[in-house]
């Protein structure tokens, strides 16, 4: 043999080869800087601020959506209605056309009409003040580039005290009004009987063959200034409308259809300036915000003819909780709209008003609420600490780089003392010129 012995390694030296991390030695220490502590004191805050955050997030649901077929055909939905008309109640007539069937319309004439009330047009400060949040709102939700139909957490709320306030400021106008009028009919009794004054009659003009027809009447007298039409009613899920015009409005037995009783020669009386407090269907969510709510419309020439076309998405809400099993059920409406004057000098005919058409989608949207997963949220505080202490690094090193250009002597490395100093070279020494090894031996390291 040639001498030489090989000293096999244990398993811990190889196992230490791969060790990544880096080593310093004991005795060197390295200056602390104000720098560095700035930037370990704004590493530290930014951790805490980024887990409160990423904590709270945790704690707030998200929701999943999925798309169905609607096959509930049956089921009817409840259409919430508050508005002002600037008109007189007795001007006027409103009805839901597609709420109920035949038969019911029979049994109960007045079932499918929302009730109307004399008030004023104008607003009260407070009224104002509740109106201008409201229309905020609606503005926001339709400005240019909104989707048509939202996710739950894109939907627009304000707050439910708005809604309720708009509410009980419309019914204390109503009830001033309703005092006024009953006053004044304590002084005009003995007068005409409601719908023939002097001079006047009645006409029936046929339809266009839908069962509807109006009958033309004498001035039924004067019931406010102007009317708010305001109410519920049970709609089936099938294409129908809100129709307002001139005219008390008269169901018509076995048709289905309706007339509306006006006076003759009031065409250049008609004002169907209006604003919409609330239009939703299905059961009432607090606080949201509908596309129509917020809607307000001044007509300029009297003669003006208000179109509202709505694009209608049932929704099924599952929410977590007592309630989790049974569903809110509400829906989305996408709306669209034009304004036509009429005018039959121009070829422009048609009978002034306000006829907001709906029309329910087939397609069902069907959303859960969970929780998020635990395993995720400890990924995520993970990343944040690594993350932050890592850029903290790379940038600490940056500025000690350039600190260290632009004052060289003031950023070097100082040993703790002098004995410590000796003993650090002679251990390096040592390494360097290993004399006291046997010669003949290898050894493998």
């Amino acid at each position: 043999m040639s001498g030489l012995r090989l000293r096999r390694r244990p398993f811990g030296e190889v196992v230490q080869q791969f060790d990544a991390f880096t080593k310093v030695t004991e005795n060197v220490q390295e200056e602390k800087r104000a720098t560095g502590g700035f930037i370990s004191v704004v590493s530290f805050l930014l951790i805490g601020w980024l887990i409160v955050g990423e904590l709270r997030y945790f704690f707030e649901t998200e929701f999943d959506y999925k798309f169905l077929v609607d096959v509930e055909f049956d089921e009817t939905l409840k259409l919430e209605v508050d508005m002002v008309v600037a008109m007189s109640c007795d001007a006027i007539g409103a009805d839901v056309t597609g709420s109920i069937s035949d038969e019911a319309v029979m049994l109960d004439p007045l079932r499918n009409m929302l009730q109307q009330d004399p008030t004023r047009f104008e607003f009260t400060e407070t009224e104002e003040t509740y109106w201008n949040i409201l229309r905020a709102a609606q503005r926001e939700q339709l400005k240019p580039g909104a989707k048509n139909y939202q996710s739950l957490d894109d939907l627009t709320f304000v707050g439910n005290s708005v809604l309720r306030g708009l509410q009980a400021e419309a019914e204390a106008k109503q009830k001033e009004e309703a005092e006024k009028l009953r006053a004044k009919m304590s002084k005009d009794e003995g007068g005409p009987p409601f719908g023939f004054g002097a001079g006047g009659g009645i006409q029936i003009i046929l339809g266009d063959g839908m069962g509807v027809f109006q009958l033309l009447a004498a001035n039924p007298g004067n019931k406010g200034t102007a009317c708010r039409i305001h109410g519920s009613v049970a709609v089936q899920k099938v294409t129908g409308n809100v129709h307002i015009s001139p005219g008390k409005t008269m169901n018509i037995m076995g048709g289905g259809g309706h007339a509306h009783l006006r006076m003759l020669g009031a065409d250049d009386n008609y004002n169907f300036s209006h604003r919409v407090e609330r239009f939703s269907f299905g059961q009432r969510i607090p606080g949201l915000v509908m596309p129509l709510a917020g809607t307000e419309q001044i007509s300029v020439d009297k003669m003006d003819l208000y179109q509202y076309y709505l694009k209608i998405v049932p929704t099924k809400v599952y929410r977590l909780g007592a309630l989790g099993h049974k569903p809110i059920t509400t829906y989305q409406y996408a709306v669209t709209h034009r304004k036509r004057a009429i005018d039959h000098t121009t070829g422009s005919h048609g009978t002034p008003g306000i006829n907001i058409k709906y029309e329910l989608s087939s397609v069902m949207i069907e959303v859960r609420e969970r929780y998020r997963s635990f395993l995720q949220l400890l990924v995520r505080l993970c990343a944040i600490a690594g993350g932050v202490f890592a850029t903290s690094g790379i940038l600490n090193a940056f500025v000690q780089f350039f600190a260290g250009l632009c004052f060289p002597q003031s950023h070097s490395s100082s040993f703790p003392s002098s004995p410590d100093k000796q003993a650090l070279l002679d251990a390096i020494n040592r390494t360097k010129a290993p004399a006291d090894r046997p010669s003949g031996e290898l050894f493998v390291t």
